[in-house]
């Protein structure tokens, strides 16, 4: 539950004034008890984000880090795409950009880790393709 704890201080912080302020803390658990619906929200933000902490580290245990932080980018990036279709907002170039670096970041990555499998399997399959190519001149 370390969100619930999080998100509590945040919105009993929070304010115009500097987050700092401690005489802000009368007030702001004042208006959270004048909100009936807001522990409510508090519980379910607090119990999804635990789900979801749930689910990184097991994909992290099952699948290793590479792939998790692979799966949460792409999560991220259909989030963003999804916010630009119900929220229409001007487009620019760096956001390409930045998607550009990520993936590229992460499939420099990929391939560091899996060098000697990539190198493996390209070898492979360009032996097998030269070899069907032989048999099948023999053949005619």
């Amino acid at each position: 539950m370390s969100r619930s704890s999080g998100l509590l201080s945040l919105r009993m912080y929070r304010t115009d004034k500097s987050y700092r302020d401690p005489g802000q803390l009368l007030p702001s658990i004042a208006f959270s008890m004048e909100q009936p619906g807001l522990y409510w929200r508090i519980l379910g933000f607090s119990v999804s984000g635990c789900i979801g902490e749930f689910f990184v580290i097991t994909l992290i245990q099952r699948f290793g880090a590479l792939v998790a932080v692979i799966t949460t980018s792409l999560r991220k990036m259909a989030s963003i795409v999804l916010s630009f279709v119900i929220f229409p907002k001007v487009f620019s170039m760096a956001y390409v950009l930045g998607t550009f670096m990520v993936f590229s970041g992460l499939s420099l990555e990929v391939y560091v880790k899996n060098s000697t499998a990539i190198h493996r399997y390209w070898e492979t399959y360009l032996n097998r393709r030269t070899t069907l190519s032989a048999d099948d001149r023999a053949v005619v």
